[in-house]
Order: C-alpha cells, then structure tokens, then sequence
C-alpha cells in the first residue's frame, strides 16, 4: 500500500499539476481508500487519467460544490452532482475492486478577488412585456457564486450552468405592471458579494390584444371577434389596400369597443362595397381601466367581394350617363335607347 501511495504521488508530481485548486477526498466504502484519501488533497481540477483501486478514474472538477462518485454498475463510473449526472467516467478494470463511494468538493485556493465580466437582461421581446413573456437573465463572473436579481418585488435565482455561467429566467404574470430595474448580486463562499445594476425593463403585465377570427356577415359588413384584458377599451384599426391602374387606394376603417369582465369583444365593422378581394391587416389596441396601453399583433385577413356581375351588369362608371355592359363588365355610353336584350342603368 505505501509503494502504491508513494507512485501515486510520484505521478502527481511529474504532471506539473496547479496547486491553486484542490480535490478533498472523503472516503467512503472502498477497501483501503482512508490510506489514500490524505493523499490526495492536491489533485488537480482536471487532467490525465489516474488509476485507483484498478479503476480509471479522470478527476475534471465542473464547479465549485459538492457531488459524489459512485460505480453505477461493475464497468462503469458516473459523477452525480445535484442529484445530475454530468459526466461518465472510464471503465472499471477491475469490477471486484470498485471504490464505492467516494464525495469530493472542490475550493478555489487563491487570492484572486472575484469580479462580474458581463451581466445582461434580455426580454423575449421588444417593448413592454405582457403576461406570459419571459426576462432572461445572463451573467458571466467568477465561478463558485450563489446569485439572484432583484426586479421589482420579485426574486430571480440564478443557477450556475458551467464554471463562470450564471442564468435565470423569469415569466411576467399578469399583476406585474411597472418599470423595473433589474439589481445583480452574487456571493461567493467566502462571503464576498458583488452587484451590478441591469437595463431597465417596462412590466405591462395585461394579457396582448389579438384578433381571433373575422367573418363576412354580409355584402360588405364583417363580424370580428378576440381577446384583450377584461373591461378595457378596445380600437380596431383597418387597412385594406383597393388596387388600382395608376395609383393605389387605400381603406382605411377603425372601430372602437368594449371587452367584457371575460376580456372577450365583437363588433360589426362596415368597410363599404369592395369590388375586389384584396387583403388587409387589423391592428388592435387596448388601454385597460387604470390607464394602461398594450399594443396587440397585426393580424392579416383576405376580404373576400360578394359583388357578382350579370351578363350585362357592371356597376355604373358615371352615375349621370347611361352604360350597357358586356360580360367582361365594359361599359359603353347609350344616348339614345338601349339596345335589344341588354339591360339598362
């Protein structure tokens, strides 16, 4: 056993391994690991493989904390930390000598003082966010912290996801309706604490307006229905381009309404006589009873013309002439009288 030791360190020491981290071993229940683990104080976060106990064992330290090393089944090793496994090891060479189960927990030996290269809020989108939005955050610091942010009265815990790499996400609920500014703060184990102070972001909380279907009740009245926060003032504003030879029309429409205490609205919205089928948007807006506007998505919607020409039927060019129209809706000037089996306007 003291020549295994003594190779052992040996071996360490011809690896020119760094002294500024260490690995604490505690043994568990493997034969002979209490002669070894003193031993082993100074084996360094990551590097070549190192056989114990006829194991292969590759010592890569993920971060500071505590995880456990244990045989999951008689060839293979996997380190378990957060009760996750984050790496598998080599094979046993030998099944009969397993180590058992062997804690390790990792410590920053050094003088370093810790510091936070970049910090950033990012929204799921622009502007102020609503219900159901998301506020990522991301830090890059100095590994082994604990963090949170503080936004508003709320409180993001952040997990280290690799060594340095802190994130944490927050859902807006409806309640959430302020201007926030986002407050960093990581601590160390050594009780060192570092801030930082974030962009700030705009907390609408109310559901987004949304128009969810648009059907045509008549030649030229529509039904629109959808979603916006209960009780608020809703406005519907269309645009439907009509086309045109030399320059292009366009209709323009808004509607105003009420939701009701479920956040549903319709309205019948009247848009004239299309001669067309063009397609057009609804943009809807809503200020909720305290005041508050939230801006909803445009929505796009082919307005389908019921007008139908007969044989001879066209609809008048000039209201104060007389026209006869072909079947292609061509309109020609009668002075006189109309003629045989046309029909006049």
């Amino acid at each position: 056993m003291k020549r295994m030791i003594l190779a052992l360190l040996l071996a360490l020491t011809g690896l020119g391994w760094c002294t500024q981290r260490e690995i604490v071993v505690v043994p568990g229940s493997a034969p002979g690991a209490a002669e070894v683990a003193s031993e082993l104080t100074r084996l360094l976060a990551s590097g070549p493989p190192l056989t114990l106990f006829g194991e292969a064992v590759s010592w890569k330290v993920l971060g500071p904390g505590q995880g456990v090393l244990t045989p999951t089944d008689s060839t293979q090793l996997a380190v378990v930390r957060d009760g996750q496994v984050v790496e598998w090891r080599h094979e046993v060479q030998e099944p009969g000598s397993a180590l058992g189960l062997l804690t390790w927990a990792y410590s920053e030996n050094t003088t370093e003082a810790p510091q936070i290269q970049q910090a950033e809020a990012v929204p799921s989108r622009a502007g102020a966010l609503v219900a159901g939005d998301r506020l990522e955050v991301n830090a890059v610091a100095s590994p082994g912290a604990t963090g949170s942010v503080r936004l508003g009265g709320q409180t993001i815990e952040l997990a280290e996801v690799a060594p340095g790499l802190y994130r944490g996400s927050y859902q807006v609920t409806p309640e959430d309706r302020t201007v926030a500014t986002p407050e960093l703060t990581l601590t160390w184990p050594d009780q060192k604490s570092l801030s930082r102070t974030l962009a700030s972001v705009e907390l609408a909380g109310l559901e987004r307006p949304a128009v969810e279907t648009i059907e045509q009740v008549g030649p030229s009245t529509w039904l629109v229905k959808g979603r916006a926060p209960a009780g608020s003032q809703v406005k519907a504003a269309f645009v439907i381009p009509l086309g045109g030879l030399i320059w292009q029309d366009v209709l323009k429409r808004s509607y105003e309404v009420e939701a009701d205490e479920t956040g549903q609205f319709e309205f019948i919205a009247p848009l004239g006589t299309l001669t067309s089928s063009p397609t057009g948007t609804v943009a809807v807006t809503a200020v909720d009873p305290a005041g508050y506007t939230v801006v909803g998505e445009e929505t796009s919607h082919k307005f389908v013309s019921q007008i139908r020409y007969d044989y001879y039927s066209a609809p008048p060019l000039y209201p104060n002439r007389s026209f006869y129209y072909n079947r292609w809706g061509y309109g020609y000037p009668i002075y006189y009288r109309p003629r045989p089996n046309c029909r006049r306007r």
